[in-house]
This record gives structure tokens, C-alpha cells and sequence, in this order.
């Protein structure tokens, strides 16, 4: 057994806010499997991730219960009580905890998100086993383009998910990504290798804008393939924090809510009433997505039913501020193609909501006809772009007892990785979205100054040469800060125009100087070499915990 990682003992993992997928590529020159067993039906739209806390504790936390086979869902088995029940997970990660009635205390988002990722796996292993192979604990999983500048989030998504042990083993996070590029690579690997030979891309040169409407969240993003063989290149991303299909289903429920108001004097006094509302949206959505009209038989008190019709020219009048709001995103993408001499060939659709008719209407007019609109896998794509991202990983297994985190550096490895730069994924190309220095002190300047050692645009991973840092008294805490634009002329800039990322402290002896190198990885995070006079290196990462960080510090 190789002591490398392969994307074939890799999942990809996308836990989405509507619905998750995992998927294994097993075969490079193949489509990665989807790893569901063929009993639970969930092979076409993925596992539904909405969370149950069980009362009055909130734990366990219910997502799919396989003793249930087919209806296992939580949404499901607990539709009766949906004030403990917690969707779009992804979209509360900033929350931190929740308070839930009838719950004893908060609960930690962390532990929800862990949980879906905890069944995910639970279901691909079980899959793993139908089919006589051994199942895997180390996965890649894509996260909300809107989380890319926050990486004490994406930090906190990565140790939730190595939180969860399943039959003894620990969950490992071999690497990350953001999920619209997910999106490109599997469209752009497929329509290279698996399509048609008619609309086969033969090209040297290919870019795509990809439009991913999820349920909590919408990214779009802009990657070029370029000769067979060579990696992706992921060249802008962004994404928008409140537009997602659950929003287009509050519209929905909205309406459907006004009708029943205006024709029947009915309001939803309760959460099981509001819910059966809620629920009454989405299959309208749903309906929509196919059909001119959608026609819903609503329950009311006292054995009353009331019958409601919505239509797609209706329910396009209610969504246009929120598709518009997409498509303003899309422009400003265009716009960043025509600055940077980039030729956008298709604009590739994604995410389940992406399916809605006024989505490819409104793109369609707003590209004109120059530009193919092109839907792709809503529900698999983003779990089948992290597989096959997962075969371009060059990297050493981390055994259980000393990983600490995605491209984080076990003791066992310091060696090997000292003053280096991690090997790129030879899949996707990432680049530096900002330049990232330290602050130093600067005679006249009361707050020193920022000197960035990476500069904006860097390929990824990138490695700055050594500064010296002079030590006052036993302890360096090297202060790191990212621009909030373009690299600043001179390299330098004033602290309070940057965004401080983090503070990491080394030993250094008292009146000496230590060699300081910053290494910006593709999950984000930044490494930090400290090489004290006496040639002593120490490596951290704002990947480590804080127990880490501060261990050698006497703190």
C-alpha cells in the first residue's frame, strides 16, 4: 500500500445546506462513484442535511438513520416537530451555537455540521462495504466561496469534521477547496474526456464562468482549462452570503401564505403549520421547474383543505430581486474577464436551485446568445469535482496520531517540510486573491507597518524569501495581515488598511533575531518558518490549534 494519497482511497465530500453527496474516483480516465447505497434512493439528489436535536440535550443529532432505510432523513422522521429540527446548517456557521426551544442549552453549529459529514461518510462506507472494499476515513470537502477569506471558519469546519470517529477511525481532512471550483473541474474534465465526441472541448484554451445557486448560498467563479494534462486554473471567485433556493422558497411560502390569507382569512398560527407551508413551497418550486402552473392542496384547522395555484409567470415576478441579484454578481464577473483579457467561452449551471427556468432566462439575456448557458450535474458536480481535486494531491499520508489539520506539519514530517513549499495539487491551479506580510515595527510609525512577502495573484502554494525580526525580549509574535485589495505599491502598507489574520508566537532568545518565511497554502492557511540565530526552525500554521501554537511558549 502506497504511503501517498490516491483519489481512489479519498471521498469527496460536499455537506450542502439543502443536500450532501460523497463520491470516490476510482477510475481517473471515469466519472468518480457516487457512494450511496441503492436501498436509501438518495443517488440522484444526495442525503438531506437537515438536522434533528433530539430533546432535551440536543444530542445524538439526527440527520439519516440508516436503520430506517428509505425514509431515514431527519426532516422526515421528525416533520412533526420542525422547532428542533435545523436546516441549511452551512449558512449558521457564523452563528457558532443555536438555541433551540426545548433544548437545554446551546448547541454548537460545529457539532451539526460534523454530524452531516458524520452520515455522509457513514452511508459511503457502507457502500464501500456492499461492494467488498475497505472503507476510507481521509475525504476532500468543498466549502461556500463566501468562506474564503475567513479561515478561522474554515479552520473550525475542518477539526469538526476530524472531531468525528466512525467504527474507531477519526475522519481526516485531507484538503479543501471552494465549491464553485469543485463545479469547473468535474465540467471541464468531463467535457474533455467523457462527452459526446460533437461537443467535446479539443481547445487548448477553454474558461468557463460558473453560476452554482445552492440552497444557502450562491458562488460563481471563473476557471480556464488549458491543454489536455494540465491543471485547471482557478482565476476569480465570489459569492453571495443571502440568496439561495431556500429564499426563493420563503417567496413561495410567502404567496402561498398571502392567498390562503386573502381567499380563506387563514393564517399559520404555529411551527408544524408554518412548516406544512413551508413544505408546500418547495414541491411548487419543484413543479415549477417543469411545468407552466403549480396547483397545492393546502391542509387547514378542522379537516379543511384549500387549493392554491401558482404560476411560473407569478412566481418570476416574486423571485426577480433575488435573481437579480445573482446576475449583478455575474456581471461584475464578465466584468473582471473583459479587465483581465479573458474570454469566457460557457457559463456553467449548478446547485439545485440553478434549475429554476428564470435562472438560464435571465443569464441567457444577460450573455446574449454568444455565450452557451450550460446546466451540469446540480446535485453531483460539486462532490465529483473534490474526487477527482482529491487524485491531483502529491502529499504523504498523515498518520492519525500526529495530524493536526489540512496541510498542517506533524512533527514527523517537520523534517521533510522545513522551509518548503507543500507540492501543488496538479489537478486545480489556485491563486493569491490578496498579498500577505507581517507587521513590523518602523521608526515614526506608531503601528509599524505591513510588509507583504506574497503578493497578490502568486500561484499557490507560495513561498516568500526570509525578513529578519528582531527579538526584545524571549518570544516573536509574528503578526500576520492579508491586503484588502491589490498588492500596495512599494509592498508596504499601514496596519489599519489591512485585515489581521492571526498572531503566532515563537521562542527566540532575548537581544537576538530570528529568519522568518511565510509559505500562503491553496486551503488558505498560512505556514510560518521561524529560524532562530543559532539556526533552530520551528514551523506553524493558523491551520494548528491553539494548543499547538502556544505549547513551546510557556503559555
Amino acid at each position: 500500500m502506497t504511503d501517498r494519497y490516491s483519489a481512489a482511497d479519498v471521498f469527496g465530500c460536499d455537506p450542502g445546506n439543502g443536500f450532501g453527496y460523497v463520491s470516490v474516483l476510482e477510475d481517473r480516465e471515469a466519472d468518480p462513484r457516487p457512494m450511496f447505497p441503492p436501498q436509501y434512493r438518495l443517488e440522484k439528489v444526495g442525503m438531506p442535511t437537515t438536522a434533528y436535536l433530539t430533546p432535551p440535550t440536543g444530542e445524538p443529532i439526527e440527520v439519516f438513520s440508516r436503520e430506517f432505510g428509505a425514509g431515514g432523513a431527519a426532516e422526515r422522521r421528525h416533520a412533526d416537530d420542525p422547532e428542533r429540527l435545523i436546516p441549511a446548517v452551512k449558512t449558521r456557521l457564523q452563528e457558532e451555537s443555536v438555541r433551540v426551544r426545548g433544548i437545554e442549552a446551546p448547541v454548537e453549529v460545529d457539532a451539526i455540521y460534523a454530524a452531516i459529514v458524520r452520515d455522509l461518510v457513514s452511508l459511503a462506507n457502507e457502500q464501500r462495504r456492499n461492494m467488498g472494499k475497505e472503507p476510507i476515513y481521509d475525504l476532500v470537502f468543498a466549502y461556500p466561496a463566501l468562506f474564503a477569506d475567513d479561515l478561522t471558519l474554515l479552520n473550525r469546519m475542518s477539526r469538526s469534521i476530524e472531531s468525528v470517529t466512525l467504527d474507531g477511525h477519526p475522519l481526516h481532512v485531507v484538503d479543501r477547496l471552494p465549491e464553485p471550483g469543485a463545479v469547473a473541474i468535474d465540467y471541464l474534465w468531463y467535457m474533455q474526456h467523457l462527452a459526446p465526441e460533437e461537443i467535446r472541448i479539443t481547445r487548448d484554451h477553454f474558461t468557463v464562468l460558473v453560476y452554482d445557486l445552492g440552497h444557502g448560498t450562491f458562488d460563481t467563479a471563473i476557471v480556464t482549462a488549458r491543454s489536455v494534462g494540465e491543471p485547471y486554473q482557478l482565476l476569480w471567485k465570489s459569492s453571495l452570503p443571502d440568496v439561495g433556493g431556500q429564499d426563493f422558497d420563503r417567496v413561495l411560502a410567502g404567496e402561498i401564505g398571502r392567498v390562503l390569507r386573502e381567499e380563506h382569512g387563514y393564517t399559520p398560527d404555529n411551527a408544524l403549520e408554518r412548516e406544512r407551508l413551508r413544505a408546500a413551497a418547495v414541491e411548487c418550486k419543484h413543479e415549477l421547474t417543469d411545468s407552466d402552473r403549480s396547483l397545492r392542496h393546502i391542509q387547514l384547522p378542522g379537516g379543511r383543505y384549500a387549493n392554491v395555484t401558482v404560476t411560473a409567470e407569478r412566481f418570476e415576478e416574486l423571485g426577480a430581486p433575488l435573481l437579480a441579484q445573482t446576475l449583478e454578481l455575474m456581471q461584475t464577473a464578465l466584468q473582471v474577464a473583459q479587465e483581465r483579457s479573458i474570454a469566457i467561452d460557457a457559463v456553467v449551471l449548478s446547485g439545485g436551485a440553478s434549475q429554476m427556468p428564470m435562472v438560464e432566462k435571465g443569464l441567457r439575456q444577460l450573455v446574449g446568445d454568444a455565450i452557451p448557458v450550460v446546466l451540469h450535474r446540480p446535485g453531483e458536480a460539486v462532490s465529483f469535482g473534490a474526487a477527482r481535486y482529491a487524485g491531483g494531491l502529491n502529499r504523504k499520508k498523515k498518520p492519525a496520531e500526529t495530524y493536526s489539520g489540512p496541510n498542517s506539519v506533524s512533527k514527523d514530517e517537520e523534517a521533510e517540510t522545513k522551509g518548503q513549499a507543500l507540492t501543488p495539487n496538479t489537478v486545480l491551479e489556485q491563486f493569491a486573491e490578496h498579498a500577505f506580510g507581517l507587521r513590523l515595527p518602523e521608526a515614526g510609525r506608531r503601528d509599524g507597518v505591513v510588509r507583504f512577502l506574497i503578493p497578490q495573484g502568486e500561484k499557490l502554494p507560495a513561498q516568500s524569501g526570509p525578513i529578519r525580526v528582531s527579538s526584545a525580549s524571549d518570544r516573536v509574535r509574528i503578526e500576520l495581515y492579508r491586503s484588502e485589495g491589490s498588492t500596495p505599491p512599494g509592498g508596504e502598507a499601514e496596519p489599519q488598511t489591512c485585515a489581521s489574520v492571526m498572531r503566532i508566537p515563537f521562542s527566540v532568545p532575548a537581544g537576538t533575531w530570528c529568519e522568518v518565511r511565510l509559505t500562503a497554502l491553496e486551503d488558505g492557511n498560512l505556514q510560518v518558518i521561524c529560524r532562530t540565530k543559532d539556526g533552530t526552525e520551528t514551523v506553524k500554521s493558523t491551520a494548528d490549534p491553539w494548543e499547538k501554537l502556544l505549547a513551546s511558549e510557556g503559555e
